[in-house]
């Protein structure tokens, strides 16, 4: 099953947000990592995991500042994880229509 990634986010002045990020998020992360000139994302990952977590705490309305800024202020992020070690987020079942979307 897919799910999306979870992560706790560190922040300046001690402050931690918990996110998970979108399909939307690294749709949107792609747009900023041309713009920011960043390599592709298997040379690069923890560059586009970086842009993705801004995208998701953009989305959120968590932080309001550009990408440049979030990434000189980011002090950490870690992958959420289960008690049995797995990375954890809401589970996507590609299969299945959400919110109003009429089913097939």
């Amino acid at each position: 099953m897919l799910h999306n990634p979870a992560y706790v986010v560190y922040l300046p002045e001690g402050r931690e947000v918990t996110t998970e990020i979108t399909h939307g998020d690294m749709l949107r992360g792609e747009f900023e990592a041309n713009k920011q000139g960043l390599p592709a994302v298997k040379e690069a990952p923890m560059n586009h995991t970086t842009v993705w977590l801004w995208c998701a705490l953009t989305r959120l309305g968590e932080y309001g500042e550009d990408y440049r800024t979030f990434k000189a202020e980011l002090l950490g992020i870690e992958s959420v994880k289960d008690a049995s070690g797995e990375a954890t987020g809401t589970d996507v079942d590609p299969t299945r229509p959400t919110g109003d979307t009429p089913s097939p």
